[in-house]
């Protein structure tokens, strides 16, 4: 792919594209499930803002099935990098070919980097190689200044250095590109067949009581709560509602805590390993309440309007600017959120957790997080 020089102009006043005119734009969205549903108002005033635009969207392979169906854009596409080599994949071999030939004609009038946080995906540096004439993204907060940077490949940026959620960020910088948001809802994407066998197996499940989903896997370890004391949580939270149901979800990777989980607590059943993405979203949107960690099922929750409470590694004394701070990353919606946290980061964390194994998590006090689902549970299986 040709690479095109590019000067960054930094400014935080607005900059209109007449997106109302714009024929093709690009959206670089390299990052994690989470950060795409966080990003779904972005996109839906994107398209009423651009409504002749052919919007392609570039996403991470783990991603793509979330977003396949996403109805603001034209094309998706996966991206990802196999030897070093930047590998993008869409749907069908048509739609990849079209991808690539925009590619090397230089067709983009526009590539967004829809991102505030640092850019560990190089969505930057794509935006830059598509070709387009204008590459537009957030200026690289100072929280990040000494990690590489990246925001040479722009030729326009919004700062906003200051703690913000994402959603809110994001809004700020399709204000910043002239167009208009259409709310702050997020959106999920659901086929009825994919609810109805959601709904069929957990109709099988033993018992009759509320079901609550519990989610005990996080991208990283400092993330999650130690499953022997999510298991003592659990405990007491059955005890005050004894007709609830527990079903964990996750990965293979999660199914040891899974097994735990369900050795140890009465009335809790495992899906861990069963399901693919778009089947545990929904049975997530099933269920009457999630318990999960600072991760995307938390925010799938949030999008699917159910009570979600979530465990994080981030300290209630740490600066809100920083890596996993609740007031960038907390589950949003109109559903009821909670976000459990330590009271103080344990040392020598200071203003996020920074451990490879549970270590802020593990401080987390457990009668009263116990009872503080306990209370979120009650109100969301009384509506």
């Amino acid at each position: 792919m040709t690479v095109v020089e590019t000067t960054p102009v930094s400014t935080n006043s607005s900059v209109n594209f007449d997106l109302g005119n714009l024929r093709s734009i690009l959206v670089a969205k390299l990052d994690n499930i989470g950060d795409f549903i966080l990003a779904t108002p972005f996109l839906r005033g994107l398209r009423r803002s651009a409504p002749k635009a052919c919007i392609s969207l570039l996403v991470t392979p783990a991603v793509f099935p979330v977003a396949e169906s996403c109805p603001f854009v034209d094309r998706v596409l996966s991206v990802s990098k196999e030897g070093g080599t930047m590998q993008i994949t869409g749907s069908t071999q048509p739609v990849t070919k079209a991808i690539m030939v925009d590619f090397a004609a230089k067709k983009f009038d526009l590539a967004i980097v829809p991102r505030w946080d640092y850019d560990y995906f190089e969505a930057a540096a794509l935006g830059r190689m598509s070709g387009a004439r204008h590459v537009v993204g957030f200026s690289m907060a100072e929280w990040y200044r000494s990690k590489p940077p990246y925001a040479h490949h722009f030729t326009s940026t919004l700062s906003r250095p200051f703690a913000a959620h994402e959603v809110e960020h994001n809004l700020a910088l399709l204000e910043f590109l002239g167009g208009t948001p259409q709310g702050d809802e997020l959106e999920l994407w659901m086929l009825p067949h994919e609810m109805k066998q959601a709904t069929k197996r957990l109709a099988a499940l033993p018992g009759e009581g509320p079901i609550v989903t519990i989610c005990p896997g996080a991208s990283l370890p400092c993330k999650m709560l130690p499953p022997r004391k999510l298991k003592s949580i659990l405990y007491r939270v059955q005890a005050n509602i004894p007709e609830i149901r527990f079903l964990v979800l996750g990965q293979d990777s999660e199914k040891p805590t899974a097994d735990f989980l369900t050795g140890e607590l009465s009335h809790c059943f495992s899906f861990c390993g069963q399901t693919n993405i778009r089947q545990t979203i929904a049975l997530i949107a099933s269920t009457q309440a999630l318990i999960g960690m600072d991760s995307g099922p938390g925010h799938i929750a949030a999008a699917a309007e159910v009570p979600v409470a979530v465990f994080s590694c981030f300290g209630k004394n740490g600066n809100p600017i920083a890596d996993y701070s609740p007031v960038r990353w907390r589950p949003r919606g109109k559903a009821e959120s909670l976000v459990i946290q330590p009271e103080v980061s344990l040392w020598p964390c200071l203003n996020m957790c920074v451990a490879e194994t549970h270590h802020c998590t593990t401080s987390i006090l457990e009668e009263e997080s116990a009872q503080a689902i306990t209370d979120l549970v009650k109100r969301a299986i009384a509506v």
